[in-house]
């Protein structure tokens, strides 16, 4: 079960990657670059300049795109491990029910019920069983005893996590077996795959994003230059009153805003006049 449902929801995110070569985030990264390269050889043309924007509008809506697709895929398992915790927990509690019942009168039947319920269990988390010293039935999961004959503890997932509910102990990132094990390193275990495929979208949107503005800034300083005045001029001129020492001309500047907790890519323009400033 953990190689099935590894292999199943690995196939889900990797598909979200499969765009075409000539559609979808790969080649809208390759249009930008193309655009910027443009621009940067033709730094008055303000045809190249709007082609630019538009082309920067698309890997923007791309990477929105993919990080949403992501992060809609990672709800989804989630979703998937919250039902499965629930079937857990009444298995357990089945199997402490068929176990103590061994314990005062063994029975063919309760002895293929509890193994047909240990297999279930087992394919779904990492599970120990065994007999103590007293012959008391134990079931532990990720190295804690979760029940014997006289006390039984749920696990729930709180927070994106999966803890041990009497004592809240996180037990997420200990799980590498059974299909709740596969689905936490999918989507909710400290390097799960999905946070880490979006932390390196996040990483490529920051490094396409600075080559967009620094070439829009290198343009901008074309037509938008900042004025110079000595200590006299500062001491003796109110700044607010006077429009010369609002320090740029009046004109746009674009620039792409990229927000690493929630990967969202936006373009913000500046419309700078007399009454603005940049400070």
């Amino acid at each position: 079960n953990y190689f099935n449902s590894s292999v199943t929801y690995s196939t889900e995110v990797e598909n979200i990657f499969q765009d075409n070569q000539t559609i979808g985030l790969n080649q809208s990264i390759k249009d930008i670059f193309s655009s910027l390269n443009d621009l940067k050889n033709n730094t008055e043309n303000k045809a190249i300049e709007a082609v630019t924007l538009d082309k920067m509008d698309k890997v923007s809506t791309d990477f929105n795109s993919m990080i949403s697709n992501l992060k809609n895929s990672q709800d989804i398992v989630i979703s998937d491990v919250k039902k499965d915790i629930n079937v857990l927990n009444s298995s357990l509690q089945e199997l402490q029910s068929v176990a103590k019942s061994l314990k005062s009168h063994y029975s063919p039947d309760l002895a293929d019920k509890k193994a047909t319920l240990e297999q279930k269990i087992s394919s779904m988390i990492d599970t120990k069983v065994y007999y103590d010293d007293n012959g008391d039935y134990n079931v532990m999961i990720a190295g804690h005893k979760i029940l014997d004959s006289s006390s039984f503890r749920k696990l729930e997932l709180k927070n994106n996590k999966i803890v041990i509910s009497d004592n809240n102990i996180d037990i997420t990132d200990r799980l590498n077996e059974g299909s709740i094990g596969a689905k936490s390193q999918i989507a909710l275990s400290t390097n799960n795959m999905i946070d880490n495929q979006i932390l390196k979208l996040n990483v490529l949107a920051a490094g396409v994003i600075s080559e967009f503005n620094q070439t829009f800034q290198q343009n901008a300083f074309e037509t938008a230059s900042s004025k110079s005045f000595n200590n006299n001029d500062l001491l003796n001129l109110n700044i607010l009153d006077n429009p010369e020492l609002k320090g740029i001309n009046p004109g746009n500047m674009t620039f792409i805003l990229h927000n690493y907790q929630d990967g969202v890519t936006e373009k913000y323009t500046a419309n700078i006049s007399h009454d603005t400033s940049l400070l």
